[in-house]
C-alpha cells in the first residue's frame, strides 16, 4: 500500500458513512486511543513522541491530504486501524472523527483487510 491506496481507502471508508459528500467540505479530527494489554514498538514510540502530538493534533481540523499523511509513514508504515464517525454535519462541511490505534504497521499487518478498505471501519 501507498499513501495514495491509503487516502482510496479512506475515502471508500467515508461513501459506506454518507452517500452524498461531493459538494461539501470534508474534513477530520484525529483522537488516538491508548489500548491496553499491547506492545508498542520503537516507530510507536518516535511517532507519539514526535507527530501525534497534542500540540500537532488537538483541536485541529485536517483536510484529506494533511490526514493521510499524518497517519502515513515512512516504510510504509500505517496505524494498525482506524474507526471513521461522522461527528458533525453542516450544509457546506462534514467532520469525521478518526479513532487511531496508537500503533504502526505495515500494510499486511493491518486490521480490517476484510472490509476492502484497510485500516480503515465505520465506528
Amino acid at each position: 500500500m501507498n499513501q495514495e491506496q491509503f487516502k482510496s481507502n479512506l475515502l471508500k471508508t467515508i461513501s459506506e458513512i454518507i452517500e452524498d459528500s461531493e459538494n461539501k467540505t470534508i474534513v477530520f479530527t484525529v483522537n488516538p486511543v491508548k489500548e491496553t494489554n499491547v506492545t508498542y514498538n520503537s516507530t510507536d514510540d518516535f511517532v507519539l513522541k514526535w507527530v501525534l502530538t497534542e500540540k500537532n493534533i488537538i483541536g485541529r481540523l485536517f483536510n484529506t491530504d494533511e490526514v493521510v499523511t499524518l497517519l502515513s509513514f515512512p516504510n510504509h508504515r500505517y496505524t494498525l486501524w482506524i474507526k471513521v464517525n461522522l461527528s458533525e454535519t453542516s450544509e457546506e462541511k462534514l467532520i469525521f472523527e478518526l479513532s487511531i490505534s496508537m500503533r504502526f504497521r505495515t500494510p499486511t499487518q493491518l486490521k480490517h483487510i476484510d472490509t476492502g478498505h484497510p485500516p480503515f471501519i465505520k465506528g
